[in-house]
């Protein structure tokens, strides 16, 4: 009569749902691979990968979620800068 609790799930469940076309506010912490890329992290430790962020290094921005990738590592998060809009 012990209730089993398997850590996995535990850590699947508090993982924050990131889905395309979802907006992020992220800080940009690096640059990426590619010249034109800036990357954050969510708060779980998932890599974003931001396109066309590399001149907001240093910065919080605005991006929507392109697509994800599953890997042995787990997701990675491709998003597109927001244009930031001035009133």
């Amino acid at each position: 009569g012990v209730d089993v609790l398997s850590i996995q799930e535990l850590d699947d469940a508090l993982k924050p749902a990131v889905a395309v076309g979802q907006r992020l506010r992220i800080a940009l912490v690096r640059t990426g691979k590619e010249e034109h890329q800036g990357v954050g992290y969510l708060p779980d430790g998932t890599m974003v990968v931001v396109n066309n962020g590399q001149a907001h290094v240093g910065q919080q921005v605005e991006a929507q979620v392109q697509s994800l990738l599953q890997t042995g590592a787990g997701v990675i998060v491709f998003a597109d800068l927001k244009p930031t809009t001035q009133t």
